[in-house]
């Protein structure tokens, strides 16, 4: 029979460790809060880096202003969005070329507005960064000297300007294809959460800026513009990537190979613009052409200068871009005059599934393939892999359609003959401005036939048509910036406890007191309860 008197000893004992344990377990939360809010209290990684880009797109401007941490993350910078700007100038600057000074007040209006967002003390060192993309490559093309005199009114005014500006080449010039490309690249897999790293989202996010995360598989990016479009993406073997195709980059620690091309003339406007000079010339020019991805009950008038004097209409961006030039006639080349002041009606018929025939003929898919696989035009192309963004015009159109972020291929044909069927009447009752609705038919037609050019099928179609992401807006402006912090010199090293350390190791002593409270209240219910078994033994 056992002993009582020891069998309450051992019960005492056992209730006093579990008090004891749960007291040193609240004496360590203690002293652990008072160290680690005493360490966090000196956290610093000096003041935070600004940068203020630029996008000088081929219908428009806009800017963001950039913010980040003093510190990087394995030599990269981890950026917020501060603010954006989406109109600073109502046209693209290559629009300008005959009157650069007029693309001034745009650009400077939305440099007043950094100052309210840049601190003063900052200003004077924030860079800004002015990028052109593809209307300004084909202004440089084929006006070199009218390209010069766009920039230098650029450059004026953001010399003018109280940010830094020291590098005026560097700073302010055109973005090649390439760069756009992998720029949008990275935005994507940056906000995404892809790069390793947890983005500068919203506040909770702030508090763990730079918190390492599960790297993921990347995603590739698709970006649509008004005179250029760029697919890139990790290939499933990037090493049979020809080098002239093949993009490298090193963001927080991590190396990547990329395919990636841009496709000059084949934005939105400048294939519109080819699909109506086609169906003029189909029609042997007569009056009104019918025009399938245009709105019944909608007639418009084009000019000659429009249709047929384009860089991507005529001339060696024409034959480089679309492989052959469109002119009203051979000889039509040498009567500018003529060119100049023709004048074409055109009416809407709204037929999806003949806009659809028309845009199709755009891509030539039979081309010559020096370097299989090809997508279109002869240029190597690997098979789509993995998931996608599709950025810019992509996702407006889509929205501007009715369809979903995570739309399929037969929702996307099927919201476009939706769209494709509605008159200009009832187009006007839609919101949003008449300039984009009026594009939409054709938009859409286009994204499914370049989606189904570059090779995307059912069995593939892993996309999202996203215009923001957590309110960021999706394009290569922030990838841009990203990039740049690779180059730029940290100044000192974060002393301290960094946010999302104090936020781990905080989670850590509050379940230590938590433990210790449960000990103490479980060795308390054992005491007393020995305590009463006691009594009744004695009686």
């Amino acid at each position: 029979m056992p002993d009582p008197n020891k069998t309450r000893i051992v019960g005492s004992n056992k209730s006093t460790l579990l008090i004891g344990l749960g007291l040193i377990l609240a004496v360590i939360f203690l002293i652990g809060i008072i160290v680690v809010s005493v360490e966090y209290s000196k956290w610093d990684c000096g003041e935070d880096g600004y940068g203020l880009v630029f996008d000088a797109g081929s219908s428009h401007s806009s800017m963001a202003v950039y913010q980040w941490p003093g510190d990087t993350v394995n030599g990269t910078g981890v950026l917020s969005e501060a603010a954006f700007y989406d109109e600073c100038g109502e046209l693209g600057i290559s629009s300008y070329a005959d009157n650069p000074t007029e693309l001034q007040p745009g650009l400077k209006k939305c440099l007043d507005s950094a100052t309210d967002v840049v601190p003063a003390i900052s200003v004077e060192d924030t860079p800004v960064y002015l990028a052109a993309t593809a209307g300004m490559r084909l202004l440089h093309e084929t006006d070199p000297d009218k390209s010069d005199t766009v920039f230098a009114a650029v450059r004026e005014t953001l010399r003018e300007s109280p940010f830094s500006f020291e590098d005026e080449e560097k700073q302010a010039n055109i973005l090649s294809g390439e760069r756009e490309g992998y720029s949008s690249w990275i935005t994507a897999n940056y906000l995404d959460q892809h790069l390793g790293v947890t983005p500068v989202l919203d506040s909770i996010a702030e508090a763990l800026w730079g918190t390492p995360i599960p790297r993921r598989p990347t995603l590739g990016a698709l970006d649509l513009g008004g005179a250029s479009t760029q697919i890139t993406f990790v290939p499933k073997d990037p090493s049979t990537v020809p080098d002239e195709y093949k993009a490298k980059l090193r963001l927080y620690g991590t190396d990547y190979e990329l395919y990636t091309y841009s496709f000059l003339c084949y934005g939105a406007n400048e294939a519109r613009r080819r699909l109506e000079a086609n169906l003029i010339k189909e029609s042997n020019f007569s009056s009104p052409t019918e025009n399938p991805c245009a709105a019944r009950n909608h007639t418009y008038t084009v000019d000659g200068e429009y249709l047929w004097k384009a860089p991507c209409s005529t001339g060696p961006q024409a034959l480089a871009g679309w492989g052959s030039e469109v002119t009203p006639a051979p000889d039509a080349r040498d009567k500018r005059d003529t060119m100049d002041t023709m004048e074409y009606e055109i009416k809407g018929t709204g037929d999806g599934a003949k806009c659809q025939e028309e845009t199709s003929k755009l891509f030539d898919v039979d081309a010559p393939c020096p370097k299989p696989p090809c997508s279109f035009n002869g240029i190597h192309s690997p098979e789509p892999y993995g998931s996608y963004k599709a950025l810019s015009a992509y996702a407006y159109t889509m929205e501007g359609i009715g369809g979903s972020v995570d739309a399929s291929k037969s929702d996307l044909l099927a919201a476009r003959d939706a769209y494709c069927a509605k008159t200009y009447e009832e187009l006007e009752a839609l919101p949003d401005k008449m300039k984009y609705k009026i594009t939409y038919c054709f938009q859409a037609t286009y994204v499914a036939a370049l989606l189904d050019a570059y090779g995307f099928e059912d069995s593939n179609w892993k996309l999202e048509f996203n215009t923001k992401i957590s309110g960021v807006t999706l394009g290569w402006a922030l990838g841009y910036m990203l990039d740049l912090t690779n180059r730029i010199p940290v100044e000192a090293s974060c002393i301290g406890l960094s946010p999302g350390v104090f936020g781990a190791l905080l989670v850590i002593f509050i379940i230590c007191l938590l433990v210790g409270v449960v000990m103490v209240v479980l060795g308390c219910r054992e005491k007393k309860t020995r305590k009463a078994d006691g009594k009744g033994a004695s009686i």
